[in-house]
């Protein structure tokens, strides 16, 4: 009777501990998750207020463009930091937004409908990218297919 009493105890607590490990291990996954969300913002906070104090000294990121040689751009990633850009874009003469790419393919924002990463831009002078966090990976997937250069809205604006 002691034996099968051991056993039980014994069985109960590596279940216990199997809990704890999986609960623990579950927990680390999510605070990792958490911190690179946070660094996500962190960026995003960056190159709005970047943004922001350019626009106060009067520059525009359509300078940059310009400067570089780049009058027709696709713009990669349509959420706010891709929306302001286009909208910048498109109120100067100099520069265009030939053509804006993102993973979802039924979004349109004026007047041009997103097209897949894989697409073939045509005659782009430069893809810029507005997801930041992602731009590494982005990049990476971007340079086998497109011939011109691959930029980050933070080259664009820190540059």
């Amino acid at each position: 009777m002691k034996k099968t009493g051991f056993i039980i105890v014994l069985v109960a607590a590596a279940g216990i501990v199997s809990g704890i490990v999986l609960l623990y291990t579950k927990l680390m996954d999510r605070l990792e998750k958490l911190r690179d969300e946070l660094q996500k913002q962190r960026e995003f906070y960056t190159v709005l207020v970047r943004w922001i104090q350019l626009h106060n000294e009067g520059k525009r990121i359509t300078e940059y463009l310009i400067d570089h040689g780049y009058k027709k751009v696709a713009i990669y990633g349509m959420k706010e930091l891709g929306q302001c850009l286009f909208d910048e874009i498109n109120a100067s003469d100099n520069v265009c937004v030939g053509a804006i790419i993102d993973k979802n393919e039924n979004f349109e924002y004026g007047g041009l409908k997103t097209v897949s990463p894989d697409a073939d831009l045509g005659d782009i002078d430069v893809v810029i990218i507005t997801a930041i966090h992602y731009y590494g990976e982005i990049e990476d997937y971007l340079s086998d297919r497109v011939e011109c250069p691959i930029i980050s809205i933070e080259d664009a604006l820190f540059g």
